[in-house]
């Protein structure tokens, strides 16, 4: 059954330190990665994880299932930090 990422809590703030996102939540600061980074963008509510996963593995030459699990390990570590609802 598909599902649709998370929607990105209203209280995180984006800050770049270079070429570098960190995503702030109170005293809390989460540096992103190249692939982090291409989830958080489609945390929306209405992007999909095996679309995401699709791009993820094209984009990064991983298998579609690796980057599936990959990405929904990914929200679940986003969800527990609070940054998506």
């Amino acid at each position: 059954m598909a599902e649709k990422l998370p929607v990105r809590a209203y209280d995180v703030r984006v800050n770049w330190v270079g070429d570098t996102m960190v995503l702030v939540r109170g005293m809390e600061a989460y540096e992103l990665d190249d692939v982090g980074r291409d989830i958080w963008d489609k945390c929306d509510g209405e992007s999909m994880f095996e679309d995401v996963a699709a791009a993820v593995a094209q984009e990064y030459a991983v298998a579609y299932e690796t980057a599936l699990a990959d990405a929904k390990d990914f929200v679940r570590a986003l969800r527990k930090s609070g940054l998506v609802t």
